[in-house]
């Protein structure tokens, strides 16, 4: 795999960070680069508000549907090994009320799963960087 053009970035920003540009895995990874290592915490358009919403033109229920589903399969999956899922939202797309009812519905039910972290990538970054390597 070829090293993304990081370093512009890197040399203006000091190596360890987190990166969401990688949508390959479920899992947050270390990448290592010659100035350092760089973690990417997976995204997916899967997810994201944008697709389910303006390219697939999901209605607010299915959009719920969608989401839930694949949060559900990566909690069943996550219970060996945890699991990562980005959720794109955009005000301008499910902070309008048509949608809103449904991103608050698939949040309850995230939380009422348990064992479910709700957070950003830079708070899963700051947990793994602060784990011991191995």
């Amino acid at each position: 795999m070829k090293p993304p053009p990081y370093s512009a970035i890197v040399d203006r920003r000091p190596l360890p960070w987190p990166d969401t540009d990688w949508m390959n895995d479920d899992q947050p990874y270390w990448y290592e680069l010659p100035q350092g290592k760089l973690l990417n915490v997976p995204y997916n358009l899967e997810t994201n508000d944008f697709t389910l919403a303006l390219t697939a033109r999901l209605p607010g229920p299915e959009l719920a549907r969608a989401v839930v589903d694949h949060f559900d399969l990566l909690w069943q999956e996550g219970k060996k090994h945890g699991r990562s899922m980005a959720i794109g939202i955009h005000s301008f797309i499910s902070g309008q009320p048509v949608r809103t009812r449904y991103v608050r519905e698939y949040i309850q039910h995230m939380k009422a799963r348990g064992q479910t972290w709700l957070t950003t990538s830079d708070a899963i970054y700051e947990w793994i960087a602060s784990q011991p390597v191995g």
